[in-house]
């Protein structure tokens, strides 16, 4: 078995093992936390410093992507699968987000070990794409990974990939769909600004997937956006159609980074247009406006419902009416009756005593 195929069954069998672990968890939404500075800053160094250009593109081999980062890009919650899918062919990449995931974890779980590996394995034949995307889990304060040491870590992070052959692409994390006063939040501008000095520090490329994300979520709107959400309680990770449009809008941005990469994903379509347009994105005949069509449908029924119970509350008032009523003419016509014997035996005593 050759090297790079022993590599790969190794990784994917690795890469499964951490998929579907107990745990796996998406990332929660916590904002507007901040990262804090500090002496206990988490930062993980780079054993040996990579040199800072390296040429992958040499020989003009096709690329293969290997996507870095948490759970808005894992399978399921994410828009990586959706990347993949718009690849020139299915097996050119693997999606290794995983819920939850810090620039610390990644590794302290062996996974970026793992990324490391196929970069190696597969820049024989290819040239491997890392793109890195974190920064929803490591802003949260109980992460212990501070700003200045989450710019170190995508650093080295990128470092260690052009080392290792392959090249990285820092993006920027996807922008979160909650709304204050008809604005998106912006909960990680200052992430956002980290991964860009990490990129300039590192000499590789970067794209702002949280701009682009941000802005077009302001133009979609909260109720727009909302056909994206995994849940209605959810406005951080994807159902299919959201992973669909962010997967989309994530390779149109890779390809205005790197116009060499037009080849090898799908031209844009309409969903780019859509998505340049700030409309709405329909995916098999759903839209926006689906679950306000149910919600009517649903209206109508439970308005049924309610005169169903109304009537049968008033049909319970007519027969409660009726029955005290009945109690009632029945009281009066006894207390008439007790009246009547009372009466009667008063006459009969008066006729005894005239009597006597």
């Amino acid at each position: 078995m050759k090297p790079s195929v022993f590599l790969l069954v190794a990784s994917a069998l690795a890469y499964a093992e951490a998929r579907f672990a107990p745990g796996n968890i998406a990332d929660e939404i916590n904002f507007p936390g901040k990262s804090t500075e500090g002496d206990d800053d988490k930062i993980v160094t780079t054993p040996e410093k990579a040199p800072n250009a390296i040429d992958p593109n040499s020989g003009d081999k096709p690329p293969f992507f290997l996507l870095v980062g948490d759970s808005t890009v894992a399978s399921n919650t994410g828009w990586g699968d959706g990347l993949l899918e718009l690849t020139s062919h299915p097996d050119n990449g693997i999606n290794w987000g995983k819920g939850g995931a810090t620039t610390v974890s990644y590794r302290e779980e062996g996974l970026w070990d793992q990324v490391i590996d196929n970069t190696t394995a597969f820049k024989i034949d290819h040239e491997p794409i890392v793109t890195i995307q974190f920064g929803h889990n490591d802003h949260k304060l109980d992460s212990g990974i501070s700003l200045h040491g989450f710019e170190e870590n995508l650093k080295n992070m990128a470092l260690e990939v052009k080392k290792a052959g392959g090249t990285p692409i820092l993006v920027t994390p996807l922008a979160v769909r909650v709304f204050e006063k008809d604005v998106p939040v912006d909960s990680l501008a200052q992430q956002r600004e980290k991964v860009i000095a990490a990129a300039t520090a590192a000499g590789v490329d970067h794209i702002d997937l949280n701009t682009a994300s941000r802005d077009y979520v302001q133009k979609v709107g909260k109720k727009g956006t909302a056909s994206y959400d995994l849940n209605s309680n959810d406005q951080v990770h994807l159902n299919p159609t959201g992973r669909t449009v962010f997967a989309r809008m994530v390779a149109d941005l890779l390809v205005k980074a790197r116009p060499d990469l037009e080849k090898s994903l799908e031209p844009k379509d309409e969903v780019s247009e859509k998505i340049a347009a700030g409309e709405v994105v329909t995916i098999d005949g759903q839209s926006q406006e689906q679950p306000q069509q149910e919600e009517q449908k649903e209206q109508p029924q439970q308005e049924e419902q309610n005169g169903q119970v109304q009537q049968e509350e008033q049909n319970g008032q007519v027969e409660q009416e009726k029955q005290n009523g009945q109690v009632e003419q029945e009281e009066e016509q006894n207390g008439q009756m007790q009246q009547e014997e009372q009466n009667g035996q008063m006459q009969q005593e008066e006729q005894k005593e005239q009597l006597q």
